[in-house]
């Protein structure tokens, strides 16, 4: 049993390493660690250390310009995450299941594909409206002025960024903005 809580205190510390570097600018150094959580979290079958660590390994992968395998994780994240987990936060600050949406949709953007990262976004948009927390919110307004930069939508996007920056520290997820 100790070896058992020990494995997946080593993976949920890995997730948290993952998302810190990528956060930081060293997607290279996070990719490794998302790496290590994606393999304890698959030998321990723990679906929510799958989750967690395929969606912040999407992310930094997603940093590296690692695309497809990116769709991937963030899909498996998103899959991961049944009727009732997708109200889970499995100890992260927004919901994984909304999150690795929005992933779904930087791709299909940086991939040029308006159309997929928009029907990605309404998606995803539609999840956290049932949701009403305030991170997710935040993070649907920096999504959407992403969707509307690659749009060439500046007024747009410059409008959702300036109430992206007014808002209490709580419903704000500007250090986190896809577009910094």
């Amino acid at each position: 049993m100790r070896t058992l809580e020990r494995s997946r205190r080593l993976g949920q510390l890995s997730v948290y390493l993952c998302q810190d570097y990528w956060t930081s600018g060293y997607p290279t150094k996070a990719r490794e660690f998302g790496q290590s959580a994606q393999a304890i979290a698959e030998s321990l079958d723990d679906v929510p250390l799958q989750v967690t660590g395929n969606l912040y390994l999407s992310a930094a992968l997603i940093h590296t310009g690692d695309y497809r395998r990116a769709g991937g994780l963030a899909a498996r994240a998103s899959c991961g995450c049944s009727a009732t987990a997708s109200r889970e936060r499995f100890g992260l600050v927004g919901f994984p299941a909304v999150s690795a949406r929005f992933y779904l949709t930087w791709i299909a953007l940086s991939r040029g594909s308006s159309r997929k990262g928009s029907a990605a976004w309404r998606k995803a948009s539609a999840s956290r409206r049932r949701l009403d927390h305030p991170y997710t919110l935040g993070a649907a307004r920096s999504m959407l002025a992403f969707l509307h930069m690659v749009r060439g939508e500046l007024d747009h996007a410059i409008q959702l960024l300036e109430r992206e920056l007014a808002m209490p520290p709580e419903g704000s997820v500007a250090q986190h903005s896809v577009v910094n």
